[in-house]
């Protein structure tokens, strides 16, 4: 009997454990059916899925991956092999988003400030207003990527909207998507009960939140996005933009080639783009994953392995959960927060480094105090802004160049479209070759390949890798169109002062009609087909503008005075001046200021003084360009004709000091006009510029072939009397005889 009640009562503890496991198991069983698995969160998925496609179409596809098929693009002529800075401004205008006018303002702003830091005209890209089209912006990414070389340098501004469909299609609130699916009243009942219900709503939300990072890849809005309203999506909206996977890509295709990337994003939500995570997230074999029973797992065919040499940085305007503001900064003129703050650096700062630049902009927004914070990241800090690297070459001898035949200095091209073939024979395992930054495989000899156009070349990189992505040797391989061309392009910079004088405060100098004219389109021709600049980057850092309009005498000395301190050896000067002339008594030839007194000479600039500040310039080459009267007069020295086979002449010139002039007249009077809006001799000066046959060519040859018989044509359709330029050498500004002036044509 005691036995008996003993196993009873063991049973009934069993019983009561077993309830009691019963109601846990019921309690953990009702709160898994709380949860949004199985069926339920595969139908989720599909409808996050249906209304992201519907409403971020740009999304629904593969994003692009800005490869290079079949070798290069058109690109414009570059000369010589020194890296450059490329720059792509986005502002688009929406017709149906919100209107944000300042948008335009910050292309306008960033374009001057990116002219006046160097930026050549044919690589600065400004898209504005409706032609900032999702296509539009593809082609321009596209073709940057085909054009940009080793160390370059390609900053890409956007101010305008931006979001995910997480952001601006849910607003991430689980309660107003399920109201909109919910009340679809076609929607299955079972469907209903296990998404819709009540009971389930908690767990449905749960679920909603977790899938957020599925569905919440940032996109910039282009002008062809359309957004229904302005607070929320729907129906009817479609954006279309750029995708951060996109922008991701384009930034590792640029790196990969050996170029940096920087990226200005004034717009909501910036940092949420997180290029630097997609950035590290792509370091080769990254992605690589194994489990057992898995044979390999190579990284998806659509990824994009980060190999190269190249940094990024990107400046975020705001926060991940932050909006973006436009703020009346001047007068009534609205711009970007950051936009602003950027400009703002860079006028004590003009080539600052990322960290400098993410400083200064901090402190230029934190006055403004907006609920906005910039955000900054960079490979390396240290990246400066608007300048290009210059790196050494790791390891060039392990890599031996079979294709093509290399001379010493410049190859000149003979066939644009050229297999190059080179072989690897340094030590170590050798992974993987690229050339010009796309991957090529290296066969059993250590040998590999790739067709590559090179017209546009100036320098084309060549790299081997590691089977662990190491850099092993690296070589650059240089090209120019002629030896003489690579052997004559100027070193360092090519610089153009401007001076037009036109309004004169003493009325014993009447005003002229022509200089403004005629010096800004002489500074816009120079720069456009020769790369001449009109900003001066001086030691400290500094830069002042080289185009003076109507300049006093100490303008024009001080310009004198900085030049003088900046240059270097490497440097060519070209000088212009249009304005009145003078000679005294003694024949001594004058510049007259705009603030020169008609009664007293010494108000005037002397030419001794120009010819000894000419002569303490460091620069190798300096010519002078007087459209004056009596301009003649700045020079008494012969001119001697070239002497020997021409392009040996001219690399052997270019060794010397040269102090030139061409002046619009001797001692005579000079004609303002004859030449529309030009006077005749600038007019004559412009079109023999633009119709010089050949790419190099001298100051000589420009005066004799052009310059000169175009201005006495001109003169005497004008005027009974004529006007004969002439071309001395400044032998006492420290000419030396064997040296020419040379233009090199971009």
């Amino acid at each position: 009997m005691g036995a008996s009640l003993s196993r009873v009562s063991a049973l009934l503890l069993v019983v009561f454990v077993a309830l009691l496991a019963g109601t846990s198991a019921g309690r953990a069983g009702l709160a898994m059916s709380q949860r949004c698995d199985g069926s339920c969160a595969d139908t989720l998925k599909a409808w996050l899925a249906a209304e992201q496609s519907a409403w971020f179409p740009v999304l629904a596809g593969p994003a692009e991956r800005f490869e290079v098929a079949g070798g290069q693009t058109a690109c414009p002529a570059r000369q010589g092999a020194q890296p450059i800075v490329h720059a792509i401004v986005l502002a688009p205008y929406y017709r149906h988003f919100i209107e944000l006018p300042g948008t335009q303002n910050d292309a306008v702003l960033l374009k001057a400030l990116f002219e006046k830091r160097g930026v050549a005209p044919e690589n600065l890209h400004v898209m504005n207003g409706d032609a900032v089209t999702r296509k539009a912006v593809l082609d321009v990414m596209r073709s940057t990527v085909a054009c940009a070389r080793e160390r370059d340098q390609v900053v890409v501004s956007f101010s305008g909207g931006a979001g995910s469909y997480m952001k601006w299609g849910t607003h991430a609130n689980a309660a107003a998507f399920l109201e909109r699916r919910c009340s679809n009243p076609s929607l299955a009942a079972e469907t209903r009960a296990e998404l819709c219900a009540d009971t389930v709503r908690d767990a449905v939300s749960e679920r909603f939140l977790e899938l957020e990072k599925d569905f919440n890849e940032h996109v910039l809005f282009t002008s062809d996005a359309v957004i229904v309203s302005h607070e929320y999506m729907a129906e009817g909206s479609a954006v279309s933009g750029i995708r951060t996977s996109e922008l991701s890509n384009f930034a590792i295709q640029l790196q990969n080639r050996g170029a940096d990337v920087i990226f200005i994003f004034d717009t909501n939500y910036a940092e949420d783009f997180k290029l630097l995570e997609q950035n590290e997230a792509a370091r080769y074999k990254a992605r690589w994953h194994w489990q057992r029973g898995d044979a390999t797992a190579p990284p998806p065919a659509d990824a994009i392995e980060l190999f190269g040499a190249g940094e990024m940085a990107a400046l975020y305007a705001t926060r991940a959960n932050e909006l973006g503001y436009e703020t009346s900064h001047t007068g009534d003129v609205v711009l970007g927060e950051l936009t602003f703050a950027v400009s703002q650096a860079l006028r004590s700062n003009p080539s600052p480094t990322i960290e400098q630049l993410a400083r200064e902009v901090d402190r230029t927004m934190a006055e403004q105090k907006r609920d906005q914070m910039p955000v900054f990241e960079a490979t390396n800090p240290n990246l400066r802004f608007l300048a290009t690297r210059d790196e050494p070459q790791s390891n060039p001898d392990r890599i031996e160049v079979i294709n093509p035949k290399l001379s010493r200095g410049a190859t000149p091209i003979h066939d644009p479209q050229m297999d190059i073939v080179a072989r690897y024979s340094g030590p170590g395992p050798a992974g993987f070759a690229s050339i010009d930054g796309v991957n090529v495989e290296i066969d059993a000899n250590g040998q590999f390949r790739r067709p590559v156009k090179l017209e546009t070349r100036g320098e084309l990189p060549i790299r081997v890798y590691g089977r662990d992505a190491s850099l092993l040797a690296e070589r650059r391989l240089l090209f120019g169109e002629s030896e003489t061309v690579a052997s004559l392009a100027p070193v360092g910079r090519r610089l153009a002062l401007v001076i037009a004088n036109q309004h004169y405060l003493d009325p014993a100098f009447p005003t002229l009609r022509t200089p403004i004219d005629d010096g800004k389109a002489v500074a816009r021709l120079l720069a456009q087909r020769f790369g001449y600049t009109t900003t001066l980057t001086m030691a400290s850092g500094t830069q002042r503008s080289l185009l003076l309009v109507d300049a006093t005498k100490a303008d024009i000395q001080k310009v004198l005075f900085d030049l003088r301190k900046s240059l270097t050896a490497e440097d060519q000067l070209l000088i212009y001046y249009a304005g009145h002339g003078q000679t005294d008594q003694e024949n001594t030839a004058y510049w007259v200021p705009v603030d020169g007194d008609a009664s007293e000479d010494f108000t005037w600039v002397r030419a001794f003084e120009i010819t000894e500040d000419l002569r303490k310039l460091a620069s190798g080459s300096v010519l002078l360009i007087s459209d004056s009267c009596y301009a003649g007069g700045l020079s008494r020295d012969a001119v001697k004709a070239p002497v020997g086979p021409r392009e040996r002449y001219l690399a052997k010139s270019t060794r010397f000091k040269a102090r030139q002039l061409i002046a619009s007249g001797g001692d005579e009077p000079v004609q303002d006009g004859g030449g529309g809006n030009h006077s005749l001799f600038t007019r004559a000066l412009l079109e023999g510029l633009a119709e010089m046959p050949d790419k190099v060519f001298t100051a000589n040859e420009l005066f004799a072939g052009k310059l000169k018989p175009k201005a006495i044509e001109y003169a005497f359709a004008t005027s009974a009397n004529g006007q004969t330029p002439v071309f001395y050498r400044m032998i006492q500004a420290g000419d030396e005889p064997e040296s020419e002036f040379v233009f090199v044509g971009k």
